[in-house]
Parts: structure tokens; sequence; C-alpha cells
């Protein structure tokens, strides 16, 4: 092996050498930081991405040779050698490294909150013959099996035929269009929603054949989102993963008590409340925001040091509206009780002109106002951290739009990401049965690797850029 690891030859024509330029990045640089155990498991996760990559191009011929310059790249001379920490860009406090597009960070926390269990947790327990047993996981059977299941069950199908999506969405608009009560005997009002629905089906599919001719998502991906995305609310598996938090423990019954007994004192100088009938949450200046004619646009997600004081965490908030003078404005909800979630205090973003400038601006005020040690130190996973327990979301406007019209169950942006991460799985679990291989012999990362750029594909046919998670301009 050449000692610099960038100019090795190929060991097959054809063959691809191996991408070492991982190995100059600030996540490099923290792996080195933990030691030699923790650089190696480092490299060996990022080859075995490329692993994937090669054996999705090449088959598993050319998966065997790259696997054979893979595992002699492990604790080699070479590699050590690119150990330059000197040449690495280094994070500083505060700073944003640029680099991935948004949409693999929000991938790669849904992949780990899906896969924490089998990291963590390597024994289960099991009913066997009536007795309860405790069994050793197998990662890779149980991760991938279900969504090799799911691909024969609804890729496979898709990949042989193409369902008339135009047709399939105008009916389901029509049908839904005429079960409105507000629309009843008011022609006008109906054909104009009409006409809205078909706008937007045709912006959807204009998009997802603009992305098919530019090489940018192939027939079977978008026909697979086209055809499930209706049921995006049902695919969102992982989404109590997702927003639940692991770092920490529930807070004794009395610290939720105080919390629970504090809150109505906090948001009693706001009339416009209402409580949440489908959850613990008491939802402020709704009555503004639910009746406007303005979408939701973005989400703020305010998680506070659970075993600290949340209840102080509410408090500066409402203090920094109030002072602000937006305190009758902006829309929020928190929840009535201290849960193991990142979602304690969440802040909508409208598109009503210059909201979302008043929220950015609150939101900043806030994170300076709020002492750090009463904030999580941990971010919800799917989100842009703007301080540590403070984070960022798109809202899949557009496509809850298209849901709304056609009469089907409109998602969080937490099921959103959730279910297009499920939908990528199917995806790439379709192209390793084409190839013959099983859920057995599939490790989770081999699957994930392959299923990153199918989800980033899919945000993109959602109407949402993948590298900034901005809504395209409509």
């Amino acid at each position: 092996m050449s000692e610099n690891p960038t100019q090795d030859q190929a060991v097959h024509k054809g063959d691809a050498p191996i991408d070492y330029g991982f190995l100059n990045t600030p996540e490099a640089l923290e792996a080195l930081g933990g030691g030699e155990e923790t650089y190696q498991a480092y490299i060996g996760d990022k080859l075995d991405e490329q692993a994937a990559e090669v054996f999705a191009r090449q088959g598993p011929a050319g998966y065997e040779r790259f696997m054979r310059q893979r595992n002699s790249a492990i604790g080699s001379t070479a590699v050590r050698n690119t150990k330059n920490t000197e040449s690495m860009p280094r994070a500083t406090s505060g700073e944003t490294v640029i680099g991935k597009p948004a949409a693999e960070t929000v991938f790669k926390g849904v992949y780990n909150a899906l896969t924490y269990d089998l990291k963590h947790k390597p024994t289960r327990k099991t009913l066997r013959n009536g007795q309860e047993v405790t069994v050793t996981t197998n990662p890779s059977l149980e991760f991938a099996t279900p969504y090799f299941d799911s691909a024969k069950d609804t890729a496979a199908p898709l990949a042989k035929q193409t369902p008339d999506f135009r047709s399939t969405f105008v009916q389901d608009a029509n049908e839904e269009a005429h079960k409105v009560k507000a629309y009843q005997g008011r022609p006008d009002l109906i054909a104009q929603r009409l006409e809205n629905a078909r706008h937007l089906t045709a912006g959807f599919l204009n998009r997802a054949g603009q992305m098919k001719r530019r090489g940018e998502a192939d027939d079977l991906t978008i026909n697979l989102f086209l055809d499930r995305i209706e049921y995006a609310k049902s695919l969102a598996r992982g989404y109590n993963q997702v927003t639940k938090k692991t770092d920490e423990t529930m807070p004794p019954e009395a610290a939720n008590e105080r919390y629970a007994h504090t809150l109505p004192i906090l948001l009693s100088g706001n009339p416009d409340r209402a409580q949440q009938t489908t959850g613990p949450f008491v939802h402020v200046n709704v009555k503004k925001h639910q009746g406007s004619s303005y979408d939701t646009v973005e989400r703020y997600y305010i998680s506070p040091k659970l075993n600290g004081q949340p209840e102080r965490v509410v408090q500066i908030w409402t203090e920094t509206l109030q002072d602000m003078g937006l305190d009758k404005e902006l829309y929020y909800k928190v929840s009535e009780g201290i849960a193991l979630r990142y979602d304690l205090l969440i802040a909508y973003t409208s598109s009503k002109p210059g909201d979302k400038e008043k929220m950015k601006n609150a939101i900043q005020e806030f994170s300076r106002r709020c002492p750090p040690e009463l904030l999580s130190k941990t971010t919800l996973p799917t989100g842009a951290e703007i301080v540590p327990g403070v984070a960022r979301t798109p809202e899949p406007t557009e496509l809850n739009r298209l849901l709304r019209y056609r009469g089907k169950s409109t998602v969080s942006y937490n099921e959103f990401a959730c279910a297009l991460t499920d939908l990528a799985f199917r995806r790439a679990s379709y192209d390793f049965i084409k190839q013959g291989r099983s859920p057995k012999d599939v490790t989770p990362k081999e699957l994930a690797a392959a299923a990153k750029p199918y989800f980033s594909q899919m945000v993109a046919l959602s109407g949402i850029d993948p590298v900034t998670m901005e809504s395209f301009p409509s």
C-alpha cells in the first residue's frame, strides 16, 4: 500500500481508490481526541459507508475487492501518517462547520435515534414457549428486516408499473372539496379550491419530472415517494425515538408538581390560550394562529434541562416576549408536565409578513437571556442547533397543503423526517434485494449509507431544499 493513501492505485480496472478525504474534517479531529480505539473505529465506519456505495455501483465482485483494500487500510502506517492535526479545520465555540447538506444531518439524527437501543441494549426480553427469556439482539436482522419486507410490498410493484398520480390526486381533492361543510351550496368556493389543488399537484409532479430529467432522482424513488407519502403519519415509526431525550432521567415527582403549579401562573397574562385535546400541551395565541390563512413555515424547539428548573426557562421565554411586545402575537405551545422529550416548548413561525423576523429576534433574545445551565446539553437531533437546547426546523408546508387538499392526515416536522427516512430505507432495501442480499448480512450502517441519498432526494420532492432545509420558492 502506498505511503500516501490518497494515491492508492485501484486494484481492478474500473475500481475507484479509497477516498481518505474524511480524515481532514472536524469530525476526524474529534475522534482523534477520543484515543486510538475511537479513531480507528471512526475510520472503519467511514470506509464501511464507502463500501456500501461500491456495492451499489459494482456489485459483489467490486465490493469484495474494495473490502480487501478497506481491511488493509485499518491501522496502516499510511492512515496513521495522515493524522496531521495542524492541517485539520477546527471548529470553535459557536462556529458552524459548513459542508454537509442539512438533509444529511437530519437523516443522521433519525438514524441515530432508531439505532439507539441496538447500540446500548445488546439484549432484550422476549417470550418463548410462554416463558420470558433474554436474547442477544442481531442488529442487522432486527434493523433491516422491516424495511426489506416493506420494500417487497411497496417498492417492488412500483418498479413494474407507474400509477396515474395526477388523476388520483385530483380525484381525492375533488371528493374532499365536496365534503367541506363551509363549501356546501357554494360551487364558486369548490371550484377555487379545486383549482388550487390542481395547481399544487402540477407543482409536485413538475418538480419530480425536472429532477428525473436532471438525473437527480430515478423513477422508482419518485414513484415510491408519490405513492406512499399520503400515509406519512403512519410511516413515522421512529417519531417517539427522535423526540425522546436519552441523556437525562425523569426528575422527582415534586419537581413535576412544582412545574405544573407554576405554568398556569406564567401564562395567566394571555387569555388567548387553549388546552390541546390530543396531547398535554397548552397553546398560546392559538386563536390568532388558527383563525388566519397563513401557513406554519418553521418551528423552534426549546429544551430545558429537565432536572434543573424547566419552569424558569418558560418564565424567561414569556418575559422575553412581554419585553419585546410580542406576547400577544407569536404562537407557541408548552407542555403541561415534564416528560423525557425535546419538545417541552415549541414556537411556530407563520407565513404572515414580518412573523419570521419577529420570531427570529425573539429566539435570539431568549438565547441571550437564558443561562446555558438551564438548557439541555443536547438538542433535538433533527434540528439545526442555535445554542445547546434550542433548535430550528423547517416545516413541510407544501406537502401538508397537498395532504390537506386530498383529505389526508397532515404531519409534524419530526413525523415528516421519520416518514422520509422510512421510505429511504425501503428504497435502499430494494436495491439490496435486487443484488441478492438479505437482511441478516446488511448492517444498519451499510443500509443507512445506501439510504442517505434517497432521503435527500425525497426532501427535495417534498418542496424543501436538501442543502438549506428551506422551502423552495413557490
